[in-house]
């Protein structure tokens, strides 16, 4: 492997840079990782918000996702695993958002008819 900036490069890797790098463009691709559409499935399982309360509270990261110790532990993250996931936490986030949207909108629909019924009753 090539070392830019140090003499150590580590089994495994092809170049490793201390320091910092530009680009116009990177492109990380890794066979074999499926993008993250699989969330807007129908039959894709993800926790009910309680359940991603109590999982968050308890662990302090995401579920899926790299906890500061696993990445401490093996010295860094992989870019395109790391970007995967994070699609695959926004596209989770956006279901949460429209199941929550979906609950007002009921609940709304509900205040409505209590409120219509509260003024029938005041009507003589």
């Amino acid at each position: 492997g090539i070392g830019m900036g140090t003499p150590i490069v580590p089994a495994g890797y092809k170049l490793v840079v201390e320091g910092h790098i530009g680009a116009r463009e990177v492109v990380v691709v890794k066979p074999g990782d499926p993008w993250p559409d699989y969330v807007f499935k129908s039959d894709y399982s993800r926790k009910s918000l309680e359940e991603l309360k109590e999982f968050i509270t308890d662990n302090h990261h995401l579920p899926g996702m790299p906890s500061a110790a696993e990445v401490d532990s093996k010295g860094g993250l992989e870019l395109g695993r790391l970007q995967i996931k994070h699609l695959e936490k926004t596209e989770e986030a956006y279901l949460y958002i429209l199941e929550l949207k979906e609950e007002i909108e009921q609940l709304r629909e509900e205040i409505r008819l209590i409120k219509q019924e509260v003024n029938s009753l005041k009507k003589p």
